[in-house]
């Protein structure tokens, strides 16, 4: 099966349905499927994707070994980024573990009262999932994940000027992945080449 079967597969899987992605992006237009107004493509939508992508990474089990943690990053007082948090870390305890029996964790991880570095260095956090923000530097962000040895996600495709390395935005009504190519170098990704053909490579 192609990547792009796979990819597809995802985002029917994720919406429980059987109709093909467009029909899935149609409805991504809806401003009730979208709880952030600075994501594109919703959490449910987009973590199960992100998954799905690290496959495509043939560096993935050497950095994460039997256990992938994602600390979802958020700031209490901002009710968007709340809710983004709490579907992340919905998302996340849904599939437990990857076809590759990985296990998967999540952690909530509050940048209103946490320091961020020691608390990934910690935890042991492979992936920081970022929500939507006020006020932060992003760049800030992804400097203390990859200073945890740790990669960087977000479904706010703005973000991924400043450093994160998979994203994901909207185009002609369908998810498209966005890859940083420096950043997925600096934070050990290697994805391949088959991915990066269809992602949006910046």
């Amino acid at each position: 099966m192609s990547i792009a079967s796979v990819l597809m597969l995802v985002v029917k899987r994720a919406r429980g349905m059987t109709a093909a992605i467009v029909v899935v992006g149609v409805c991504l237009g809806s401003a009730t499927l979208l709880k952030a107004q600075d994501m594109e493509v919703p959490v449910t939508l987009h973590i199960p994707l992100f998954f799905k992508v690290m496959s495509f990474d043939r560096a993935f089990r050497i950095r994460t070994g039997r256990s992938l943690v994602i600390a979802v990053v958020y700031q209490r007082g901002n009710r968007a980024s709340i809710e983004a948090r709490d579907e992340a870390l919905r998302t996340i305890a849904m599939t437990p573990r990857g076809a590759d029996g990985v296990e998967r964790h999540g952690i909530a991880v509050d940048l209103d009262s946490e320091s961020l570095t020691p608390r990934l260095i910690r935890e042991s956090v492979d992936v920081v999932y970022i929500t939507p923000l006020r006020s932060i530097d992003i760049r800030t962000i992804v400097a203390a994940a990859e200073a945890a040895g740790a990669s960087t996600w977000t479904g706010v495709v703005s973000y991924m000027a400043q450093g994160v390395s998979v994203g994901v935005r909207l185009e002609r009504d369908r998810p498209r992945i966005v890859i940083n190519r420096d950043a997925s170098h600096r934070q050990r990704i290697d994805f391949s080449s088959e991915l990066l053909k269809l992602a949006d490579v910046i």
